[in-house]
């Protein structure tokens, strides 16, 4: 998989409900995506919060995309980027460790 083939995956993840995405009209932030020897963490924000940093999202979890499985997994907020991060490395190839929502290709 490839970085532009993960980044399709979270548009298509983040579009899937319709009706939250016309409302809020998720961009992702490619300037804030990580790259891990796995693939990619990437970043979301709403439209307006982008073009006018007013009413920023709550609660829009980092999504990873690993490059090896084709799998999207939704990450949490209360931890650090990095955590989530470490644990889904220490938990990889064994997804039912992970708790966040898992997406395939």
């Amino acid at each position: 998989m490839t970085k532009s083939e993960a980044r399709a995956m979270v548009a298509e993840y983040l579009l899937a409900d319709s009706n939250w995405a016309k409302l809020i009209k998720p961009v992702i932030q490619d300037e804030h995506t990580i790259e891990t020897e796995f693939g990619w963490v990437f970043f979301y924000q709403s439209h307006e919060f982008v073009t006018t940093k007013d009413n920023p999202l709550v609660g829009n979890a980092p999504l990873i995309v690993d490059k090896d499985f084709c799998i999207l997994v939704e990450t949490g907020t209360s931890e650090r980027t990095e955590t989530y991060i470490a644990i889904y490395q220490s938990n990889r190839g064994n997804i039912e460790g992970f708790e966040g929502a898992i997406s395939r290709l």
